[in-house]
């Protein structure tokens, strides 16, 4: 039994992908062919059978019933010798996450273009794709290895099974690629899109975290071939882990240029993002919680183990940035620092535990709505602080014999290498047998209460000082700083965080226990005016810096089309900014301590 998918690409313009599915054998009534309803790595309901046009079927030049069952399943009606299904895909999800053609190029995931065909999904099959529909002076890139064919008109990959189908994005068009070695491993970085960046420092750049991120995994590096997919726009980030590959958006101003001799915050942004995915090539595709090994792709399928598979990553990567020697210590811990502040100010950080996070990353973290600030917290965000916190743990428990590094190789050990799935609690337990230390109780507040994580006694070993303090305008993150920064004047807020709007300022969220809330701003209301004067983010700060504690500012909104005037009683803003100085008296152990956390030696 062969299954195979033909794909032409003649309506580009229209933005539509002509598929065929062939199965060549004979094919029972009650068959039933089905479209993901997401994608592995993002985990939302995406519903990419919205996306199918039309559809038909056809045996031997004779028309076959299906009979659409749901919103993304199909079934036969008869039985049937060598079927043909024919569907067209609409595509222009500029995402690596769907699907886009247009005339500049052709982009695809398998999740938004192949059926399923049940009860088939392990059968091998075949993609050819439609040379004439594709221009001439354009390339493909993909992780799928290309097979001859005998036929000029035609390209073919082959892949083991439908999970293998749907595991390799390609990219067709203009692209530029650029080859490199990772321990003798063929790499590659594509780009899709104009820019100016200084190619060979990337590749220099990529080799060393890719070197370092298999550090992390003793060398053992998993693949024969590995490539980075990268789609350069205006503002785009993003990006979607394989096993093989990984595809990234980025703002073309974030790669760095040439002739650029310093790193900006753009460049670490985008070298983050591709360590990030890297780093999943171990934790996530080949390290996975239990319920994703036979995940069904037709409805959600929930872990409390993101805070692992997402924040644990979102911990190293940037960590290899550092010790790859790609960025310095100080630019590392102003990373760290700002990652503080960020979390500091989401007060659903005391409402949703990092575990009751990843579970609901479908409904709540996926879907966010205006109160989110104040209902949930970020398992990337929150998971990558709380691996630092364990790092640090281990490191201070054991005297620096053992860290995060020693129980992540246990892990893959264990779980990766065996392709075992993680059970739930599979972290923790595999903690209690190699690590050196009682680590329940650091589990328990952590991962299944709102406890503060208290950073300042987990850094100070390290010679290293915390400090919050108020934020000096809304773009302060703190960072590192060579000594403790001077005190300034107190600032005052108001605890409405604004979107820009030609109508005036809107309101897209109002922060719990804030001077807004008390004085009964709503989110969705349209800010006209403060103290009689018309409204903008200039005039508000303008009178915030002018005004005292407990002074009154009168704000005239519109919520929907109701004219309404309010009073806000202005109070301090939160110490909410962290800032990391070395300790000015640090001892040479806490000196060596942080080189050893830092270079990961």
């Amino acid at each position: 039994m062969r299954l195979s998918y033909s794909l032409r690409f003649h309506n580009h313009k229209q933005h539509l992908i002509d598929v065929c599915l062939c199965i060549h054998s004979s094919v029972q009534a009650g068959l039933t062919l089905t479209m993901p309803a997401w994608i592995p790595g993002s985990y939302m309901i995406r519903d990419y059978a919205r996306h199918i046009v039309s559809i038909r079927a056809e045996a031997q030049g004779r028309s076959v019933t299906l009979k659409k069952l749901d919103k993304q399943s199909w079934q036969l009606q008869s039985v049937s010798r060598d079927l043909s299904v024919h569907y067209q895909v609409y595509a222009y999800d500029l995402s690596v996450r769907g699907a886009h053609v247009d005339d500049e190029h052709i982009y695809f995931n398998g999740a938004a273009v192949f059926l399923q065909v049940q009860e088939m999904e392990h059968q091998p099959c075949s993609i050819i794709l439609d040379k004439q529909s594709i221009p001439d002076d354009w390339q493909i890139t993909s992780s799928f290895q290309q097979q001859a064919t005998g036929k000029p008109e035609q390209i073919l990959f082959q892949a083991d099974h439908y999970d293998d189908l749907i595991d390799h994005p390609v990219e067709i068009g203009t692209q530029e690629t650029h080859a490199f070695k990772v321990l003798d491993v063929p790499h590659s970085i594509s780009f899709t899109g104009y820019h100016q960046a200084d190619t060979g420092r990337i590749m220099q750049d990529l080799e060393r975290i890719c070197r370092q991120q298999s550090r992390h995994f003793s060398d053992d590096l998993p693949v024969d071939r590995y490539c980075f997919l990268t789609m350069l726009t205006g503002d785009g980030y993003g990006g979607l882990e394989h096993r093989y590959s990984s595809s990234l958006m980025c703002a073309r101003q974030d790669l760095i240029a040439k002739h650029q001799t310093t790193v900006d915050k753009g460049y670490i942004k985008f070298l983050g993002l591709c360590s990030h995915e890297y780093f999943h090539l171990w934790n996530v595709r080949r390290i996975r919680p239990q319920v994703f090994v036979n995940g069904n792709l037709n409805h959600e399928v929930h872990t409390e183990l993101l805070w692992w598979f997402e924040g644990v990553t979102s911990y190293y990567d940037d960590l290899a940035l550092v010790r790859s020697g790609v960025i310095s210590e100080a630019d590392y811990l102003n990373l760290l620092a700002h990652n503080m502040s960020r979390l500091q100010r989401v007060p659903g950080r005391c409402r949703q535990t990092l575990a009751e996070s990843s579970f609901d990353a479908w409904t709540r973290f996926y879907k966010q709505d205006e109160n989110a600030a104040n209902a949930i917290v970020s398992y990337y965000l929150k998971g990558a602080l709380v691996a630092l916190a364990l790092d640090l743990t281990i490191r201070n428990k054991t005297s620096s014999r053992q860290s995060l590094d020693d129980l992540l190789q246990a892990v893959w050990q264990r779980f990766g290498k065996t392709q075992t799935g993680v059970p739930e609690r599979g972290i923790e337990q595999l903690a209690a047998e190699v690590i050196d230390a009682d680590l329940q109780d650091f589990f328990a507040k952590a991962l299944y209460s709102t406890e503060e994580i208290h950073f300042e006694s987990l850094l100070e070993p390290l010679g290293l000082l915390l400090q919050y303090r108020q934020a000096r305008d809304d773009e302060d993150l703190g960072g590192f700083l060579e000594q403790v920064p001077v005190e300034s004047s107190p600032r005052l807020y108001t605890g409405i965080q604004f979107s820009s709007n030609a109508c005036g300022m809107l309101c897209r969220s109002i922060i719990n226990d804030s001077p807004a809330e008390r004085a009964g701003v709503a989110p969705g209301d349209r800010l006209l005016a403060v103290n009689s004067i018309e409204a903008s983010s200039g005039v508000m700060q303008f009178m915030l810096k002018n005004a005292s504690s407990g002074d009154e500012m009168i704000l005239h909104l519109f919520r929907a089309d109701v004219l309404l005037q309010r009073s806000l009683i202005l109070k301090p803003a939160p110490e909410d900014c962290a800032d990391l100085t070395l300790h000015p008296s640090a001892r040479s152990a806490q000196v060596q301590a942080r080189k050893a956390w830092l270079s990961g030696y």
